[in-house]
């Protein structure tokens, strides 16, 4: 697939996590006060195949993943940083608009009405 100007890359599905195999090596770290830094993007994905390990052709998507862990951990709050400029709902359709604002009940409505989200790099 061309990917935006740079040339040509494999694409490869990104499933939705649904399990931190190291979830409890990361909670006993934190418990001993140590800043653990985990579930970053680009992670080949595992599945459990007659007890073994085995990689999968898919790439693991850092945002899901950190809220997925951010929810395991009961963590307080869950903070993404990104060079974004805005997000968008709706993003390419007719209906299209950037949010400079969003609370959280407004992403809730968002979300519950199936508005799609994107974000724009800033150029």
């Amino acid at each position: 697939m061309e990917d935006a100007g740079r040339g040509y890359r494999i694409v490869v599905p990104s499933p939705m996590p649904v399990r931190i195999r190291e979830l409890e090596t990361i909670k006993t770290l934190m418990n001993a006060g140590h800043v653990v830094i985990t579930c970053g993007g680009g992670g080949i994905p595992v599945v459990s195949e007659e007890g073994k390990l085995t990689g999968v052709n898919a790439v693991i998507d850092k945002d899901n993943v950190s809220s997925l862990l951010a929810s395991q951990i009961d963590a307080d709050y869950l903070v993404i940083l990104t060079a974004v400029e805005k997000v968008a709902v709706n993003f390419g359709k007719e209906n299209q608009e950037w949010l400079s604002e969003l609370s959280t009940k407004e992403a809730r409505e968002f979300i519950a009405q199936g508005a799609v989200c994107q974000r724009l790099h800033a150029s």
